[in-house]
């Protein structure tokens, strides 16, 4: 098993600074992300609508899509048994 080197007190020192300045670039990163997300839900609550508002809107193109679809699937038919 090989030996290990006792530590030394200022390498111990050392250590502990890098991993408080390590943790202090965390806080600042973690409060950074924490603004974006702010930033991001004001956004979407401000530029995009809600489900309910939307709901409307989708049942009138449905409705429209649907109505062309049988307009030429009779044509279809129609084609069919004339011919």
């Amino acid at each position: 098993m090989p030996k290990k080197e006792p530590l030394v007190v200022g390498q111990v020192a050392i250590d502990i600074a890098v991993m408080a300045n390590k943790m202090d670039n965390i806080q600042c990163d973690v409060a950074s992300v924490k603004t974006d997300i702010k930033d991001i839900k004001e956004s979407m609550e401000a530029d995009y609508i809600s489900r309910v508002e939307f709901n409307p809107i989708q049942k009138i193109v449905y409705g429209m899509v649907g109505l062309v679809l049988l307009a030429v699937l009779g044509a279809l038919v129609s084609l069919v048994v004339l011919k």
